[in-house]
């Protein structure tokens, strides 16, 4: 029996009915290959002596490679080790070395108001230890500014400042008699 749907017209009422045609099996149009057997000409039955003897070729095949792997690790091995006499023994920068008079456990640590101290006095005993604060002239809304150090240059006589209300700021480089130092 075939399938005949209601078909709508423009208005949406029912009016004509189409029928279709049954869906019929056939074999295809084109040619096609036919699926490989099984057991084929080029296929070993895994239970058969041959397929024995291929599993066991593969594992001496298998353990050659890895003894190959194993000689070659061990050769190359010794051309890798350092030449201990030729490496160069790097020093530590200086004022980065670890303290040799740290406290042993239990021991009162000095107060750091007293580390304070002996830094001022030490820096003041120093000549050009403090950092050189200076208000750059014409350029006051930078406030106080720092010069950085080594900064001088003495073509042109100047140096460069760093503002201190924002040090992420880029230098401002100024000359020497635009700098007015603040005690």
């Amino acid at each position: 029996a075939a399938f005949t749907p209601p078909m709508a017209d423009d208005a949406g009422s029912t009016t004509e009915t189409r029928e279709w045609a049954p869906l019929v099996a056939s074999k295809a149009p084109w040619e096609h290959r036919q699926p490989p057997s099984q057991a084929g000409p080029d296929r070993i039955d895994p239970t058969s002596a041959a397929a024995a003897q291929q599993q066991r070729a593969d594992e001496l095949e298998e353990q050659r490679r890895t003894q190959l792997a194993m000689q070659i690790f061990q050769d190359t091995r010794h051309d890798l080790d350092l030449d201990r006499e030729a490496s160069v023994y790097e020093f530590p920068v200086g004022l980065l070395g670890m303290p040799c008079d740290m406290p042993k456990p239990g021991e009162v640590l000095e107060p750091l108001a007293d580390i304070s101290a002996k830094l001022r006095r030490k820096l003041a005993q120093q000549k050009g230890s403090k950092p050189m604060l200076v208000k750059v002239e014409g350029k006051e809304s930078l406030g106080v500014c720092l010069v950085q150090p080594h900064s001088y240059d003495q073509k042109y006589r100047s140096a460069a400042a760093i503002p201190m209300a924002n040090p992420n700021q880029a230098p401002v480089r100024a000359k020497m008699e635009e700098l007015r130092p603040v005690c």
